[in-house]
């Protein structure tokens, strides 16, 4: 069976030193996490970044 972009589960996230905002689509909220270790830890199975500013 062939994947295709229909099935793919696509997540924005914008990081800024404070907080986590994670969209999943366009037809829902988006939600806030705190970006510390709490935060980061809620019911991810993996999760990559890049860093694209200066801290």
């Amino acid at each position: 069976m062939t994947k295709t972009y229909q099935d793919a589960l696509f997540v924005g996230v914008d990081v800024s030193k404070t907080t986590l905002e994670v969209a999943l689509d366009d037809k829902r909220p988006t939600e806030q996490f705190p970006n510390n270790e709490p935060g980061c830890g809620v019911n991810v199975a993996l999760l990559l970044m890049e860093a694209t500013g200066r801290m």
